[in-house]
Protein backbone atom coordinates (compact mmCIF):
# COMPACT_ATOMS: atom_id res chain seq x y z
CA UNK A 1 0.00 0.00 0.00
CA UNK A 2 0.81 3.46 -0.75
CA UNK A 3 1.64 6.15 2.29
CA UNK A 4 -0.53 8.70 0.50
CA UNK A 5 -3.93 6.70 0.55
CA UNK A 6 -4.19 4.85 3.32
CA UNK A 7 -2.50 5.06 6.89
CA UNK A 8 -0.18 2.34 6.14
CA UNK A 9 2.49 3.32 8.48
CA UNK A 10 1.40 7.27 8.66
CA UNK A 11 -2.02 8.50 10.15
CA UNK A 12 -0.81 12.03 10.69
CA UNK A 13 0.06 11.76 6.64
CA UNK A 14 -3.17 10.37 5.80
CA UNK A 15 -5.28 12.67 7.72
CA UNK A 16 -3.55 15.57 5.71
CA UNK A 17 -3.84 13.85 2.53
CA UNK A 18 -7.19 13.66 3.07
CA UNK A 19 -7.61 17.27 3.53
CA UNK A 20 -5.68 18.51 0.89
CA UNK A 21 -7.97 18.80 -1.72
CA UNK A 22 -6.84 16.12 -3.69
CA UNK A 23 -9.40 14.19 -5.27
CA UNK A 24 -7.42 10.67 -3.55
CA UNK A 25 -7.80 9.61 -1.42
CA UNK A 26 -11.48 10.58 -0.67
CA UNK A 27 -14.47 9.54 1.42
CA UNK A 28 -14.57 6.03 0.11
CA UNK A 29 -10.57 5.30 1.09
CA UNK A 30 -11.74 7.38 4.41
CA UNK A 31 -14.72 5.00 5.03
CA UNK A 32 -13.19 1.96 4.05
CA UNK A 33 -9.65 2.79 6.36
CA UNK A 34 -12.60 3.55 9.55
CA UNK A 35 -14.14 0.30 8.65
CA UNK A 36 -10.33 -1.40 9.35
CA UNK A 37 -10.46 0.84 12.59
CA UNK A 38 -13.69 -0.66 13.30
CA UNK A 39 -12.65 -4.22 12.92
CA UNK A 40 -9.82 -3.54 15.03
CA UNK A 41 -11.69 -2.72 17.66
CA UNK A 42 -13.88 -6.04 17.37
CA UNK A 43 -10.70 -7.77 17.98
CA UNK A 44 -9.04 -6.22 20.27
CA UNK A 45 -12.21 -6.67 22.82
CA UNK A 46 -12.33 -10.36 21.24
CA UNK A 47 -8.59 -10.66 22.49
CA UNK A 48 -9.43 -9.06 26.06
CA UNK A 49 -11.88 -11.73 26.57
CA UNK A 50 -9.85 -14.73 25.98
CA UNK A 51 -7.94 -13.59 28.78
CA UNK A 52 -10.78 -13.80 31.14
CA UNK A 53 -11.21 -17.03 32.38
CA UNK A 54 -14.75 -16.24 33.32
CA UNK A 55 -14.93 -16.57 29.44
CA UNK A 56 -13.14 -19.86 29.31
CA UNK A 57 -17.14 -21.25 27.59
CA UNK A 58 -16.70 -18.55 24.94
CA UNK A 59 -12.72 -19.28 23.99
CA UNK A 60 -13.41 -21.01 20.78
CA UNK A 61 -16.15 -17.69 19.65
CA UNK A 62 -13.54 -15.56 20.59
CA UNK A 63 -10.85 -17.11 18.70
CA UNK A 64 -12.27 -17.21 15.66
CA UNK A 65 -13.99 -13.57 15.86
CA UNK A 66 -10.13 -12.28 16.52
CA UNK A 67 -8.99 -13.86 13.25
CA UNK A 68 -11.84 -13.16 11.15
CA UNK A 69 -11.71 -9.56 12.81
CA UNK A 70 -8.44 -9.34 11.43
CA UNK A 71 -8.72 -10.69 8.32
CA UNK A 72 -11.75 -7.76 7.84
CA UNK A 73 -9.78 -5.20 8.90
CA UNK A 74 -6.23 -6.18 6.58
CA UNK A 75 -9.56 -6.25 3.26
CA UNK A 76 -10.97 -2.78 4.42
CA UNK A 77 -7.15 -1.58 4.13
CA UNK A 78 -6.77 -3.12 0.64
CA UNK A 79 -10.27 -1.63 -0.46
CA UNK A 80 -9.29 1.90 0.70
CA UNK A 81 -6.31 1.72 -1.55
CA UNK A 82 -8.22 0.15 -4.48
CA UNK A 83 -11.01 2.98 -4.01
CA UNK A 84 -8.04 5.33 -4.65
CA UNK A 85 -7.22 3.78 -7.54
CA UNK A 86 -10.54 3.05 -8.77
CA UNK A 87 -11.45 7.35 -8.71
CA UNK A 88 -8.09 7.94 -10.47
CA UNK A 89 -9.19 5.57 -13.36
CA UNK A 90 -12.35 7.20 -13.63
CA UNK A 91 -11.33 10.77 -13.88
CA UNK A 92 -8.34 9.31 -16.59
CA UNK A 93 -11.43 8.06 -17.86
CA UNK A 94 -13.51 11.37 -18.41
CA UNK A 95 -10.89 13.22 -19.50
CA UNK A 96 -10.88 10.67 -22.60
CA UNK A 97 -12.55 11.88 -25.59
CA UNK A 98 -16.06 11.55 -26.41
CA UNK A 99 -15.84 8.24 -27.88
CA UNK A 100 -14.18 6.93 -24.01
CA UNK A 101 -18.08 6.23 -23.10
CA UNK A 102 -17.45 2.37 -22.71
CA UNK A 103 -14.74 3.11 -20.68
CA UNK A 104 -16.27 5.47 -18.34
CA UNK A 105 -19.32 3.13 -17.45
CA UNK A 106 -16.90 0.10 -16.88
CA UNK A 107 -15.17 2.59 -14.46
CA UNK A 108 -18.27 3.67 -12.68
CA UNK A 109 -19.19 0.45 -12.21
CA UNK A 110 -16.35 -0.37 -10.07
CA UNK A 111 -16.43 2.95 -8.51
CA UNK A 112 -19.71 1.96 -7.55
CA UNK A 113 -18.88 -1.66 -6.80
CA UNK A 114 -15.65 -0.60 -4.29
CA UNK A 115 -17.37 1.25 -1.30
CA UNK A 116 -20.69 -1.54 -1.99
CA UNK A 117 -17.83 -4.24 -1.10
CA UNK A 118 -16.93 -1.66 1.85
CA UNK A 119 -20.31 -1.65 3.09
CA UNK A 120 -20.37 -5.46 3.01
CA UNK A 121 -17.02 -5.99 5.33
CA UNK A 122 -18.65 -2.97 7.48
CA UNK A 123 -21.41 -4.72 7.83
CA UNK A 124 -19.69 -8.32 9.26
CA UNK A 125 -17.79 -6.00 11.60
CA UNK A 126 -20.88 -5.18 13.02
CA UNK A 127 -22.05 -8.15 13.19
CA UNK A 128 -19.22 -9.31 14.92
CA UNK A 129 -19.22 -6.43 17.49
CA UNK A 130 -22.51 -7.94 18.23
CA UNK A 131 -21.55 -10.92 18.89
CA UNK A 132 -18.95 -10.47 21.14
CA UNK A 133 -20.79 -7.53 23.28
CA UNK A 134 -23.35 -9.80 23.91
CA UNK A 135 -20.42 -12.38 24.91
CA UNK A 136 -17.29 -10.89 25.70
CA UNK A 137 -15.81 -9.45 28.85
CA UNK A 138 -18.18 -6.77 29.80
CA UNK A 139 -15.56 -4.50 30.63
CA UNK A 140 -13.93 -3.96 27.33
CA UNK A 141 -17.70 -3.88 25.98
CA UNK A 142 -16.53 0.02 24.95
CA UNK A 143 -14.05 -1.63 22.18
CA UNK A 144 -16.96 -3.80 20.79
CA UNK A 145 -19.52 -1.07 20.90
CA UNK A 146 -17.18 1.21 19.28
CA UNK A 147 -15.95 -0.73 16.61
CA UNK A 148 -20.14 -1.78 15.74
CA UNK A 149 -20.57 2.37 15.97
CA UNK A 150 -17.27 3.38 13.99
CA UNK A 151 -18.80 -0.17 11.57
CA UNK A 152 -22.14 1.60 10.74
CA UNK A 153 -20.57 5.51 10.20
CA UNK A 154 -18.07 4.06 7.94
CA UNK A 155 -20.70 1.80 5.93
CA UNK A 156 -22.94 4.77 5.58
CA UNK A 157 -20.23 6.69 4.74
CA UNK A 158 -19.13 3.86 1.47
CA UNK A 159 -23.24 4.38 0.89
CA UNK A 160 -22.98 7.59 -0.22
CA UNK A 161 -20.12 7.10 -2.23
CA UNK A 162 -22.09 4.57 -3.85
CA UNK A 163 -25.31 6.64 -4.25
CA UNK A 164 -23.04 9.47 -5.58
CA UNK A 165 -21.29 7.46 -8.54
CA UNK A 166 -24.90 5.85 -9.07
CA UNK A 167 -26.88 8.82 -10.08
CA UNK A 168 -23.28 9.29 -12.68
CA UNK A 169 -23.80 5.93 -13.72
CA UNK A 170 -27.13 5.66 -14.41
CA UNK A 171 -27.26 8.80 -17.04
CA UNK A 172 -25.25 5.70 -19.04
CA UNK A 173 -27.19 4.25 -21.93
CA UNK A 174 -27.12 0.91 -20.20
CA UNK A 175 -26.53 2.32 -16.62
CA UNK A 176 -29.86 2.63 -15.34
CA UNK A 177 -30.98 -1.12 -14.49
CA UNK A 178 -26.98 -1.51 -12.84
CA UNK A 179 -27.63 1.95 -10.90
CA UNK A 180 -30.69 0.01 -9.74
CA UNK A 181 -29.39 -2.89 -8.51
CA UNK A 182 -26.14 -1.29 -6.51
CA UNK A 183 -29.10 1.03 -4.73
CA UNK A 184 -30.87 -1.92 -3.99
CA UNK A 185 -28.46 -3.56 -2.43
CA UNK A 186 -26.66 -0.99 -0.81
CA UNK A 187 -30.38 -0.20 0.81
CA UNK A 188 -30.49 -3.77 2.29
CA UNK A 189 -26.50 -3.70 4.02
CA UNK A 190 -27.48 -0.04 5.32
CA UNK A 191 -30.90 -1.69 6.91
CA UNK A 192 -29.10 -4.64 8.49
CA UNK A 193 -26.51 -2.74 9.06
CA UNK A 194 -28.39 0.09 11.24
CA UNK A 195 -30.17 -2.29 12.54
CA UNK A 196 -27.54 -4.47 14.32
CA UNK A 197 -25.07 -1.56 15.60
CA UNK A 198 -28.84 -0.04 17.21
CA UNK A 199 -28.74 -3.75 19.12
CA UNK A 200 -25.16 -2.97 20.34
CA UNK A 201 -26.09 0.32 21.49
CA UNK A 202 -29.07 -0.47 23.23
CA UNK A 203 -26.63 -3.69 24.99
CA UNK A 204 -23.78 -1.80 25.85
CA UNK A 205 -26.32 1.26 27.27
CA UNK A 206 -28.06 -1.43 29.54
CA UNK A 207 -25.25 -2.38 30.63
CA UNK A 208 -23.70 0.98 31.63
CA UNK A 209 -26.99 2.19 33.22
CA UNK A 210 -27.14 3.39 36.43
CA UNK A 211 -27.57 1.22 39.10
CA UNK A 212 -26.82 -1.84 36.93
CA UNK A 213 -24.56 -4.76 37.90
CA UNK A 214 -20.69 -4.76 37.48
CA UNK A 215 -19.19 -4.29 34.04
CA UNK A 216 -16.53 -6.72 34.96
CA UNK A 217 -18.31 -9.83 33.75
Amino acid sequence: MTESNTPDGNVETFVAKLGSGDPTPGSGAAAATTGAVAAALVRMHALTTLRSQAHADHTKLMQAIAEQAEEESQALLDLAEKDAEVFQELLAARAEAADATDLVEGCLLEACGVPLRVMERCLEVIAMAKTVVLHGLGAAAAEGAGGAELGRAALRAAGYCVKANCKELEARPSGAALAEKFRARLDEIEHMGISAATEVDSRVNDLWAPGAGAAGS
